[in-house]
């Protein structure tokens, strides 16, 4: 696909959970920034780059509400 962003959306909000991550730094093969988009999520194409920055903060709060069973998404297998 060669693409440089990829923007995950329409997420169930039957299913909160957060998808999960596949690695914690920065990818090194030229892989594409991967965000995961919300309900009313603005995000500028050029700001794709700044996603990575808050993916801790926002698997802190869904850890501090106690996800009991989270949505299982093999980020690897939409490559």
């Amino acid at each position: 696909m060669n693409a440089q962003n990829v923007l995950l959306t329409h997420f169930s909000a039957r299913y909160p959970g957060m998808p999960p991550r596949r690695g914690d730094g920065p990818s090194a093969g030229g892989d594409p920034v991967v965000g995961i988009a919300f309900d009313f999520t603005r995000l500028r194409l050029g700001d794709m780059w700044k996603l990575n920055a808050y993916l801790p903060a926002i698997h802190q709060m869904f850890d501090e509400f106690g996800e009991e069973d989270p949505m299982e998404i093999d980020l690897t297998k939409l490559q």
